[in-house]
């Protein structure tokens, strides 16, 4: 015979856990109902105009990474009529289920209640999250996949077991191929299982990581080889054309391009940047001289001056360290449904008040933390911290770098940050109050 369920019991213990998912439900029901299904951008066009049978053809149109194009091209042939309704609410419903698995990530990592509630509430009710799911963008599968991937990483580094290392990669290399920065996870990762097979677990784990390295270099093997595919229709070795005319974009922003070594590309941008601005300019350099040429000469300028280029690129991190996180989806009105409730938009101001307001900034202080945390941790216990490490490397990576492969945007570039700023500020706020735990329980003994 089956047990009732004493709801009354489960409410009482599980009370934090349902007022948690109750305040994201309503914020999200707010944010929701002042915007469209979705929101087409600038960048949108390029994953519209994207061609999954012409690329397979070797006739690609533009050098987007392909897997969100190809995802815009399926729903499209599942739902002719309203494919991009339906982008933005796969998008919010993977979202929602990374919810699940952050509550979940955070509890491995040693975030007990109430901090692990607050930081999925937080992390769950932000416009910097939610702001970008209804944009036909990559930002909302990567902040989701950032979760998974965290969540199958931190799983292996605690159980050693192969499907976890193996979701880490699959999971690693389908983010490579959404946004090319995630390049940088599968580089970590190989790193990673090569220390752990020098200071493994146990001697058996061994087997289990020669496996993933195995399946590492197969990763690579197939990234490699799409780059140079990519390079015989594009002319640069990458999985997107994107850095050419960025790199051109900071040249012409910072002053350089009349330094440039190619006198042509360094005319044509300089007589027309009075015009336009530095990205279209850099665009049509691109579409006349090509992706090779323009990254040669940018290439060359920035090694030739790296102390100017470095001391730019900082005085740039630190113009925009107090710029704070959101999604695209709030930042103009374009996407708002007019016609919705008037209360949708009293409230919004009070959400953003309630649970925006992250900054880069903080982001870039909590990765210094960790790092701080890490060589602690490292001292003490004279055993690699491969959780701290992995926060460190990650989080750094995907903040600081940002300012070395983009031109602009960085608040969106580096957007995939937030999953782990707010795992660092959980195990923060979990370190601290334990501290306290024990100076109260120490307490009764020194008075005595």
């Amino acid at each position: 015979m089956q047990k009732k369920v004493d709801v009354r019991a489960f409410l009482r213990q599980h009370w934090l856990w349902c007022a948690t998912i109750l305040l994201i439900a309503l914020s999200r029901f707010c944010w929701y109902g002042m915007l469209q299904p979705y929101k087409v951008l600038e960048d949108s066009k390029d994953y519209l105009a994207f061609d999954t049978l012409a690329m397979l053809q070797g006739r690609p149109v533009n050098g987007r990474p392909p897997l969100y194009g190809m995802y815009l091209d399926l729903l499209e042939w599942l739902f002719p009529s309203n494919f991009l309704t339906v982008a933005a609410l796969i998008q919010a419903v993977v979202s929602v289920i990374s919810l699940v698995f952050l509550a979940k990530l955070l509890r491995h990592i040693g975030v007990s209640s109430p901090w692990r509630e607050l930081c999925v509430l937080f992390y769950g009710a932000t416009s910097a999250v939610l702001g970008w799911e209804p944009c036909i963008m990559t930002e909302s599968f990567s902040l989701s996949g950032a979760v998974f991937f965290l969540y199958c990483a931190v799983l292996y580094i605690q159980r050693h077991r192969l499907r976890y290392g193996l979701g880490a990669l699959l999971l690693a290399l389908a983010l490579a191929f959404l946004r090319p920065q995630f390049l940088v996870y599968l580089a970590l990762l190989l790193v990673f299982f090569v220390l752990k097979l020098i200071f493994p677990y146990e001697r058996s784990e061994r087997r289990t990581l020669c496996a993933l390295l195995l399946a590492s270099l197969a990763c690579w093997g197939f990234v490699l080889s799409y780059c140079w595919g990519f390079q015989k229709q594009f002319g640069i070795f990458s999985l997107s054309d994107a850095l050419p005319r960025q790199n051109l974009a900071i040249c012409l922003e910072r002053g350089y391009a009349q330094e440039l070594d190619d006198r042509e590309i360094a005319d044509f941008v300089t007589q027309q940047e009075e015009e336009k601005d530095p990205l279209q300019v850099a665009t049509e350099a691109v579409a006349r001289y090509g992706n090779a040429r323009v990254d040669k000469t940018t290439k060359q300028f920035f090694l030739s001056h790296f102390s100017r280029y470095l001391s730019d690129t900082i005085s740039a991190a630190l113009a925009t360290a107090n710029e704070a996180f959101y999604g695209y989806a709030y930042n103009t009105t374009d996407g708002w449904n007019t016609h919705a409730w008037g209360g949708f938009f009293s409230i919004y101001s009070v959400q953003r008040l309630l649970f925006d307001g992250v900054k880069i900034f903080y982001a870039l202080l909590a990765s210094a933390l960790e790092g701080i945390a890490m060589v602690a941790v490292w001292i003490k216990r004279r055993t690699m911290p491969w959780l701290h490490m992995a926060l460190f490397s990650i989080s750094v990576c995907t903040t600081l770098l940002t300012y070395f492969v983009t031109c602009g945007e960085y608040m969106r570039t580096m957007i995939s940050i937030l999953p782990y700023f707010f795992c660092m500020t959980g195990l923060f706020l979990q370190m601290c109050s334990d501290y306290a735990a024990r100076v109260r329980a120490a307490q009764p003994a020194n008075t005595q």
